[in-house]
């Protein structure tokens, strides 16, 4: 038995990789638990236990700290995501989940639970590449992950994934195999806080978390350095 955790930044494209894994399991003709984790019975018995959360289950937190890494002793692989926090934000609105007076908080809530777990992932998907070249994340992703594909399969499982956007789901649901929400997928473009977050906003963003969007590699303006 092979355990995968999904636990990214929230809004990062945690879902897009609870699919491609899921899907990579069945291209490997693995038997497949997989779930979020509120959902998620480890009495079912199979090849993949694929689990999805936003937060680490704080034994295997303290396990994975003592340790340094999910060792292999832990049977755990672990699969982290990110994105530009202005983007993640101007997400959830986008989602209705919050309001600008709620921005702030959320973020806070949002980039503890990453900051907390990230340094221990055994692969880390940068949202904007996924975006770019799904192709090639799929492919480095499947590698990590031991379940290698071809580049052809990976362009089959591409249109498998994008297919998933016309599922239909009622509002204030999920469906419980691809956990996608109704409105789920939107355009996903890079800088959509611009259109949907004040300018005041931002700039408080990136005053905050200036220098963890420059060391990912993320444009801010200099006079929003802290």
């Amino acid at each position: 038995m092979k355990t995968i955790i999904i636990c990214g930044m929230q809004r990062s494209g945690t879902t897009a990789l609870f699919n491609i894994i899921r899907l990579l399991s069945q291209l490997h003709g693995y038997s497949l638990n997989a779930a979020f984790v509120d959902d998620y019975d480890p009495s079912i018995a199979a090849d993949i236990h694929l689990i999805k959360t936003h937060v680490v289950p704080e034994p295997l937190l303290q396990k994975m700290i003592a340790i340094g890494r999910p060792a292999p002793e832990l049977g755990v692989t672990f699969i982290s995501s990110h994105r530009d926090v202005r983007d993640v934000v101007a997400s959830a609105m986008r989602m209705g989940w919050i309001e600008d007076e709620r921005v702030m908080g959320h973020l806070a809530d949002v980039f503890d639970r990453y900051t907390k777990s990230e340094t221990f992932a055994d692969y880390n998907m940068r949202y904007e590449n996924f975006k770019a070249d799904p192709i090639a994340t799929m492919l480095s992703l499947a590698a990590a992950i031991d379940m290698p594909i071809t580049q052809e399969q990976a362009q089959e499982l591409d249109q498998e994934l994008r297919a998933l956007n016309d599922l239909k789901v009622p509002q204030g649901h999920y469906d419980p195999i691809t956990l996608l929400h109704n409105n789920h997928v939107g355009t996903g473009d890079s800088g959509d806080h611009k259109q949907r977050l004040t300018p005041a906003r931002i700039a408080e963003i990136e005053t905050l978390y200036g220098d963890w969007l420059k060391d990912k590699g993320y444009d801010v303006p200099a006079s929003s350095s802290p």
